[in-house]
């Protein structure tokens, strides 16, 4: 490969990115949007559902993320009875 074709390579990169990061990204995207409708149609909104963001679905791939907080058992039986649509 030449310095020039490497050079359009990098400017197309920048205009189109591809690649598994890119990729990550847009379905993190995707998991967001799924998270955030299923909460908006089950969750309880006097207890205001802690919104998801993309970064929430990022794959950790060197470590970098900070340990999650460990749930008890009544913030799951709250998550399993908002899903169900039980009071």
């Amino acid at each position: 490969m030449t310095s020039s074709q490497l050079a359009e390579w990098m400017v197309y990169y920048e205009l189109e990115p591809f690649g598994t990061g890119i990729e990550d990204a847009r379905m993190a995207m995707i998991c967001t949007s799924v998270m955030n409708a299923m909460l908006m149609a089950h969750a309880d909104p006097k207890k205001n559902p802690k919104w998801y963001q993309p970064e929430d679905f990022l794959p950790d791939y060197f470590g970098e993320k900070e340990e999650p907080k460990k749930q008890t058992v009544e913030e799951m039986k709250d998550i399993l009875k908002a899903i169900a649509g039980v009071k």
